[in-house]
């Protein structure tokens, strides 16, 4: 990424304050990669925290995984409702990636993937219809235990307002370089991290006629760079 040693300094003083505010994440059982899957997808323009309460809503009112895949985008977004902004996008891309899951498996399950090296793993979800970058890493992060740092659309758009990644950056290009920049034993906690930072300092927006940041919006960025706050622990865990 260019100019990457000023971002990384930038991160790396912004993580350094919130590592000392946050309790070391225990250790627990890997997610279940299926699970994890349809978790990202949903919250891979949000976060971590709403793909879970997405992936609640799911479960209470369809059978399982199979009735989703099945199932129109329109049928899945009115369950979904108002737990999601662009419901039916998330619907679209969840019920391409469990299709694409099942021609591969005959079967909506991603056990083989568990034991299996990293590399390939990753390689095979991004092969995924559906299946963003943001989405691969997680599973490669919460249920395979690889090295892989989640990046998702909000913490992206988060990061670029606050000047701490390239403004032309991508998910996949930001995704990298905290790869190479994060040690694989201080992984959890900057996940958990920075997913809370996505959190507390969503992106401004733009004003009405796309020119500008209204006032509350430069306010709000200006108080990304003077403050940060301490991030809730989080990480969905084995499911059914």
């Amino acid at each position: 990424m260019k100019n990457g040693t000023l971002y990384a300094k930038r991160l790396k003083e912004v993580y350094s304050k919130l590592r000392g505010s946050t309790p070391k994440p225990e250790p627990g059982v890997p997610t279940d990669p299926t699970e994890q899957l349809v978790v990202a997808v949903l919250g891979s323009g949000t976060s971590l925290a709403q793909g879970q309460r997405a992936y609640q809503r799911l479960l209470e009112n369809m059978i399982d995984l199979n009735e989703i895949r099945v199932s129109s985008a329109g049928e899945v977004a009115a369950v979904l409702g108002n737990t999601l902004p662009e419901a039916r996008l998330r619907a679209e891309a969840l019920i391409r990636a469990l299709n694409s899951v099942f021609r591969k498996e005959h079967a909506v399950s991603l056990a083989r993937l568990i034991g299996k090296g990293v590399r390939e793993s990753r390689t095979y979800l991004e092969s995924l219809d559906g299946v963003g970058p943001y989405a691969a890493a997680s599973v490669v992060h919460w249920s395979l235990e690889g090295h892989a740092i989640p990046v998702s659309e909000a913490l992206l758009s988060a990061l670029k307002a606050a000047n701490m990644v390239h403004p032309n950056a991508t998910v996949a290009e930001v995704q990298a370089f905290l790869e190479r920049h994060v040690p694989a034993g201080e992984a959890r906690q900057f996940v958990l991290a920075m997913d809370a930072f996505a959190q507390s300092h969503p992106a401004p927006r733009p004003a009405r006629d796309g020119s500008a940041r209204s006032k509350p919006a430069r306010r709000a960025g200006r108080s990304v760079r003077r403050h940060v706050t301490t991030p809730a622990r989080g990480g969905a865990r084995r499911g059914t």
